[in-house]
């Protein structure tokens, strides 16, 4: 059965779609996602805005437009985030290699625990512990 809160959130939901257009759909839905995610970890804590918005060095208005996806994040912002809820916004871990090497045209070398991306110009060696 669905909640008065359920269908009042997919209208909310569809609204800001149909506002942005095809085009910029998947750019509202990513941010949707990342507000719901928040805003769910905060309740979670059960963490204030008011608390949170002063942990992250944000103002209440900037943490309102984080919270119904209006913000457009940056990664340093996001990482703030993850850091002070404990959570993961984005997915940084390097999941699916050989389209990475396609694209890249880098190697990966998957032995043990590192991970050694060489683009021709410089290798990177990401170990496990980072993610």
């Amino acid at each position: 059965m669905t909640t008065m809160k359920e269908k009042r959130n997919r209208n909310l939901v569809a609204e800001a779609l149909a506002k942005f257009g095809e085009a910029n759909q998947n750019k509202v839905r990513n941010k949707l996602i990342i507000a719901t995610k928040i805003s769910r970890r905060l309740c979670e804590l059960k963490m204030s805005q008011k608390d949170f918005a002063e942990k992250i060095g944000k103002s209440a208005p900037e943490v309102s437009d984080i919270l119904s996806g209006d913000r457009n994040l940056t990664i340093d912002t996001m990482t703030d985030i993850e850091q002070i809820l404990n959570i993961h916004l984005l997915d940084t871990t390097l999941l699916n290699v050989h389209k990475m090497e396609r694209e890249c045209l880098g190697t990966f070398d998957l032995s043990g625990s590192l991970y050694t991306y060489d683009n021709g110009c410089q290798t990177l060696t990401i170990s496990s512990d980072e993610g």
